[in-house]
C-alpha cells in the first residue's frame, strides 16, 4: 500500500522513484546476505538520492538449484509486481556503497542502466581497494567490446526496471550469464559506466552449488562471447576508429592514475601492457613548451610519463638547465629522441646531434623529430664508440622497446649480442663537421660508456663539456672515472627516485631503472647544487 501511494504522488514528476535491490542468496551465503542487507540499509539512511522508496528482494537459492540467472529473473518479476522503477543488482557476498543511491541521481533520466567503478575487498584487508587497471568510464557498446571483460563491468549496477524485464538473464547459461546480459543490455539500451562507486565486491566468497563456475571458466566463456560480438561488429582488426576509442579510455585511466598517484616505477610497465596506448602522446610540463612522441605501446619514456606523470624528473630538469646556454649538444644513444627534444625546447638556437645505432629506434627518433618540426636536431644513424666502421657490438634493449617489461637487471644480463652497427668516434665527427665547441653530451650506450668516452677524448680535453652518463652496473666505472678525472672532472650521482644528488669520488653504477644517471662535470659541487635546485624548482638533497 505504501508503494502504491508513493507512486500516485510522484507519478510523472521524475522526482519520486522506487528502487528494488535484487539479491540472489546462493549456497553458503545466508550469513553474508545479512551483511549485504545491512549495507543497503546504511546506504538508504545515508542519502536516498532520487528515490523515495526501496525494497529488498532476496531470492533464496540456498540449494543452488535455481542458478544466478533464474534467481535474478525471479527478482526482476517480483520487483515488477510492486511497481519498482529501478533495480539494483547486488550479490549476497557483496556490499552496497554508502553513497550509491545518491550517486545515481544524475543518471536516472538519460540512461537505462548504469555501472560504476570496480572496487574490491580481500578477506584479509580492512579497506576496499580500487581495481587498477580498469576502464574508468564507458559510453558506447563498441567501447565495451574492445576491452578485456575483467577491466570493464561487474554485477553491482542500476537498471531501469522496464529495461531489465526486456533483456532478462539467459537461464540456459550457468557461466558468463552476467556478461551476456551486459552485452545485450548495452546493445539495445542507453548504458554507461561512470566514475562512481556503487558496490564493493568481496573477494573469495563465491557461492558453490550445482550451477556454480570457477573464475577460469567464467573468463573462457566471456572472452569467447566477446570474440563473437567483435567479429559481428567488425572489431577484430584494428582500425583508426577502434584505436581512437581505446586510446581515449586508456588516456582517461592514465590521467586518473596520475591524479591519485596510483601508478609508480614498479607497476607502470605492467599497466601499459594491460592497457596499451598507441599513437601520439603529448609531453607537457617541461621548459620551452609541450611536444609530441609517437608510441606503439613500446616506449618506456611515454609509458612512464603517461602513467606516473614523470620520467627521470631530476635528470631531465638538470639536462634542460645544462642545455639552455649550450650551442652544440650531443646525444649519444638517443633512443626515441626524448632528450634531444628536451634540449631543443630548452635551447631553440642550439644544434643538437643525436646518435642512435639501432634501426628501429633511429626510425622512431626521426618520426618524433618530424612530428615536432625540429630543424635544429640532426639525427645520425651510428653508435658513439672508440672505433670507426661497421662493427658487431653487444647492444642492450633501450628505451623504445623496454615497454614490454624488461627490468634494468634483465637488460644487463640479456644483451642483443653481435649486432652489426655503424660505429663512429665523436672526435672524428666533431672534426669532420668543424664543430668548434661542444657544451653538453649525454651518454646512454647501455654498457659501452667507456668506449664512447674514449672516442671523444680530444673533444673532452678541448671543450670539457658537461656529461650526463647512464652508468649500467657491472661496467668499468673505475677506468671511465680515471679517464675523465685527468681532465678535471668531478662526479655526481643523480637519484631521480628520491630527488637527490650526491658528490662521489668516481662514477658509481646505477641501481634500478630510475637511478642510472650520473653527471660528470668540471663544475664544483656548490655550482652543481645551485644549478640542480634552480632546475628542479624546489629544494632537494645534495650530499
Amino acid at each position: 500500500m505504501m508503494f502504491d501511494t508513493v507512486k500516485k504522488l510522484f507519478r510523472g514528476s521524475g522526482k519520486g522513484l522506487i528502487c528494488a535491490v535484487i539479491t540472489p542468496i546462493g549456497p553458503g551465503h545466508a550469513g553474508l546476505y545479512e551483511e549485504c542487507k545491512a549495507s543497503v540499509d546504511q546506504a538508504w539512511h545515508s542519502n536516498r538520492g532520487p528515490f523515495v522508496g526501496f525494497r529488498h528482494v532476496a531470492v533464496d537459492d540456498s540449494t543452488g538449484k535455481l542458478g544466478r540467472s533464474r534467481a535474478r529473473n525471479i527478482g526482476i518479476q517480483r520487483a515488477a509486481e510492486f511497481g519498482a522503477d529501478w533495480l539494483f543488482f547486488l550479490d549476497a557476498d557483496d556490499l552496497m556503497a554508502q553513497s550509491a543511491f545518491a550517486d545515481m541521481g544524475p543518471y536516472v533520466v538519460d540512461f537505462d542502466a548504469v555501472w560504476g567503478l570496480i572496487v574490491g575487498q580481500s578477506p584479509t584487508a580492512s579497506e576496499p581497494h580500487l581495481r587498477v587497471p580498469q576502464v574508468i568510464t564507458l559510453g558506447s557498446f563498441d567501447e565495451l567490446l574492445l576491452f578485456d571483460p575483467f577491466l570493464t563491468l561487474q554485477m553491482g549496477h542500476f537498471a531501469r526496471a522496464s529495461s531489465a524485464r526486456e533483456v532478462r538473464f539467459n537461464e540456459d547459461m550457468n557461466v558468463g550469464e552476467d556478461f551476456d546480459y551486459y552485452l545485450r543490455m548495452w546493445e539495445s539500451h542507453r548504458c554507461a559506466k561512470v566514475q562512481k562507486v556503487f558496490f564493493i565486491n568481496r573477494h573469495s566468497r563465491r557461492s558453490t552449488g550445482p550451477k556454480a563456475a570457477t573464475a577460469e571458466e567464467w573468463g573462457a566463456a566471456v572472452r569467447s562471447r566477446l570474440l563473437e560480438e567483435r567479429r559481428h561488429h567488425n572489431l577484430l582488426a584494428p582500425s583508426v576508429r577502434s584505436i581512437g576509442l581505446k586510446n581515449a579510455r586508456v588516456a582517461e585511466l592514465q590521467d586518473f592514475c596520475r591524479q591519485r598517484e596510483l601508478a609508480n616505477s614498479d607497476n607502470y610497465v605492467e599497466l601499459s601492457r594491460q592497457m596499451p596506448f598507441r599513437g601520439h602522446f603529448d609531453v607537457t610540463g617541461y621548459e620551452g613548451g609541450s611536444f609530441v612522441l609517437y608510441t606503439n605501446n613500446d616506449d618506456r619514456v611515454c609509458a612512464s610519463l603517461a602513467w606516473t606523470g614523470e620520467y627521470a624528473p631530476l635528470s631531465t630538469a638538470l639536462w634542460q638547465a645544462l642545455a639552455k646556454p649550450a650551442n652544440i649538444i650531443l646525444d649519444t644513444g638517443a633512443g626515441n629522441g626524448f632528450f634531444g627534444l628536451l634540449a631543443a625546447r630548452a635551447a631553440a638556437s642550439a644544434h643538437i646531434h643525436c646518435f642512435e645505432p639501432r634501426a628501429e629506434h633511429y626510425a622512431r627518433m626521426c618520426v618524433n623529430i618530424s612530428l615536432n618540426g625540429c630543424k635544429n636536431i640532426h639525427p645520425i644513424s651510428a653508435a658513439a664508440a672508440d672505433v670507426e666502421g661497421i662493427v658487431a657490438l653487444e647492444i642492450y634493449p633501450g628505451e623504445c622497446v623496454a615497454g614490454t617489461g624488461a627490468s634494468s637487471a634483465s637488460r644487463e644480463r640479456q644483451p642483443l649480442a653481435g649486432q652489426a652497427v655503424n660505429c663512429m668516434r665523436i672526435d672524428a665527427y666533431v672534426e669532420h663537421n668543424q664543430i668548434e665547441h661542444v657544451s653538453l653530451v649525454k651518454v646512454n650506450i647501455e654498457g659501452s660508456e667507456h668506449a664512447a668516452v674514449t672516442g671523444m677524448q680530444q673533444t673532452i680535453a678541448r671543450c670539457r663539456p658537461d656529461l650526463l652518463i647512464e652508468v649500467v652496473g657491472g661496467q668499468s666505472q673505475a677506468r671511465l672515472s680515471a679517464l675523465l678525472r685527468q681532465h678535471g672532472y668531478h662526479f655526481y650521482a643523480v637519484y631521480d627516485s628520491r630527488q637527490e644528488i650526491e658528490a662521489t669520488a668516481e662514477l658509481v653504477a646505477g641501481g634500478g631503472n630510475r637511478d642510472l644517471n650520473r653527471l660528470a662535470s668540471v663544475r664544483e659541487a656548490g655550482a652543481v647544487a645551485q644549478l640542480a635546485k634552480q632546475a628542479y624548482g624546489r629544494p632537494l638533497n645534495f650530499g
